[in-house]
């Protein structure tokens, strides 16, 4: 997850007017976006994914990631998500969670491609695909 990037949107957009990844039509919804998703899918993001992340990365790099990380959760990394019942409940946790995402967007058109429903991706779709 890339850190202030709202603010960073913004400054973008401020810079660069003629195409701007918040639009002025729809700013809520963009707002509210990020919001929802970050309440229902971010939390559950972290346990199934990061003991794999760390296991494919570069040798030189999994010491720094593996201490960040379990200074952040307070958990060592290889007991994130152990093989099981735990890593079940956590994949079943973060499907659930998109499932509400997928309902939401269901709500949309058949023939619509973006999230905010404009003719051109806006923030809404870089959250959902980042």
């Amino acid at each position: 997850m890339l850190i202030d990037s709202l603010k960073i949107a913004e400054y973008l957009d401020e810079k660069f007017p003629e195409r701007p990844v918040i639009p002025k039509k729809g700013r809520a919804f963009e707002y509210m976006f990020e919001q929802f998703f970050v309440t229902t899918v971010v939390p559950y993001l972290p346990f199934p994914f990061l003991p794999f992340a760390y296991e494919i990365m570069d040798e030189k790099s999994q010491p720094y990631f593996k201490s960040t990380r379990e200074a952040q959760f307070g958990k060592k990394i290889e007991d994130f998500s152990p093989e099981g019942p735990v890593r079940d409940t956590h994949w079943k946790d973060l499907e659930n969670g998109f499932d509400k995402v997928a309902t939401v967007l269901n709500k949309n058109r058949p023939d619509i491609d973006f999230v905010a429903d404009g003719p051109e991706s806006t923030r809404a779709d870089f959250i959902l695909t980042a």
